[in-house]
């Protein structure tokens, strides 16, 4: 979903003036329409609640047979998400389902989050009684009854939405579409080799609802801020606030922002691009969004307006905007995001770390938040 709950941050027109490219928005299957992994609906040959990566398979297919009508061409396809549409695309850069249909991937705010076949069948169990159907004899018709209207209102189904029970719905492992996960495929050498550009906003956790629907709780003060990290990350907590001390920040909630900033979005980016740039010959591009939003900071989704040059950036935005949307479609058409008109974008690795940094200027920045970055790394490998 966009950002402001509408359709307008994805509007192509401009960002297909930017440079020689076609641009093509799908919609998919989201919530339990599109990841309900209910073992009554796994089909023989193991696909198992990835409706919404088969449709967007579906959608990279017709993009095959049919681009080339409108000026297209099938042999450099580039797909990008942003946010979910980012953890789909790791999904898809490592399913065997998906070879032949693009050659250059661009992922934005989201990598890796794959759910487990447990976790994906206790949260079908939980669905299937949620909607009444926990006694069926036929479980599977039970769940095809179910009206849609139902299924979309289920907690958990936006992001939005009250979650108390936990369901997970997202890409999920299954025998056929996505055998294995993102990163372990990746570290193996088995995904699909292409060009990559990759990144993050750097306060991703903007603004503070969402901080509030990750900690479950307000976090106003420093004790709320402690009980906060103890529910997050039990053993590890102290840790986390040596890192992130609230005393270092404007306030107790900007410091468990950055924490969750890092430890869900920045860290497993970074540690996404390191193991590609390890794996394949192909080149690797990073970027952090740093240009501050309508909150004052870069918050999640604030680099979306900016590539698609939409009516929300700012008037001083609209040479960064220019910029950022010829990056994007140089490296559609290209494979590498440099051009002329914007400062030079090094290849990304990990013994030097460098990221793009985009600011209301745009540098680059090497190892860029390394310090807090290693602390995840660092748990992650615990």
């Amino acid at each position: 979903a966009s950002p402001n709950g509408t359709g307008r941050y994805y509007d192509g027109r401009n960002l297909a003036a930017s440079g020689p490219v076609v641009v093509v928005t799908l919609n998919y299957r989201l919530g339990a329409l599109g990841f309900l992994a209910h073992p009554a609906l796994a089909t023989a040959d193991g696909y198992m609640g990835n409706y919404g990566l088969l449709d967007q398979l579906e959608a990279l297919r017709w993009i095959q047979r049919n681009i080339k009508s409108f000026g297209g061409d099938p042999d450099r396809v580039m797909v990008f998400g942003q946010s979910a549409g980012a953890i789909d695309l790791s999904a898809l850069l490592v399913s065997p389902l998906s070879k032949g249909l693009f050659s250059r991937a661009a992922m934005q705010s989201g990598v890796c989050t794959i759910v487990s076949a447990d976790s994906a069948e206790h949260t079908a169990r939980q669905v299937q009684s949620l909607v009444g159907a926990g006694d069926a004899s036929d479980v599977a018709a039970a769940l095809r009854a179910v009206p849609a209207e139902i299924l979309v209102r289920l907690p958990g189904a936006s992001v939005a939405s009250n979650n108390s029970l936990g369901l997970e719905f997202g890409p999920v492992l299954d025998r056929h579409l996505l055998p294995a996960s993102p990163l372990a495929a990746i570290r193996r050498g088995t995904h699909m080799h292409m060009p990559i550009l990759m990144g993050t906003t750097s306060e991703e956790y903007v603004p503070d609802w969402l901080v509030e629907l990750v900690a479950g709780a307000q976090v106003r003060t420093e004790h709320e801020y402690i009980l906060a990290t103890e529910r997050l990350w039990g053993a590890g907590a102290a840790s986390v606030r040596r890192v992130y001390s609230a005393a270092r920040y404007a306030s107790a909630q900007d410091a468990l922002a950055e924490a969750l900033s890092d430890a869900l979005m920045c860290a497993p980016t970074r540690r996404f691009a390191r193991a590609l740039a390890e794996a394949q010959c192909e080149p690797v591009w990073c970027y952090v969004f740093d240009r501050p939003g309508a909150s004052g900071r870069a918050g999640h989704g604030d680099d979306i307006p900016f590539i698609f040059q939409s009516c929300a950036v700012p008037d001083d935005g609209q040479d960064l905007a220019m910029q950022m949307a010829k990056y994007w479609t140089t490296f559609a058409a290209t494979g590498n995001p440099n051009h002329n008109a914007a400062p030079a974008w090094p290849q990304y690795s990990a013994l030097r770390d460098r990221v793009l940094l985009i600011a209301r200027e745009i540098g680059v920045a090497e190892r860029f938040r390394s310090r807090m970055l290693d602390l995840w790394d660092a748990a992650d490998a615990g």
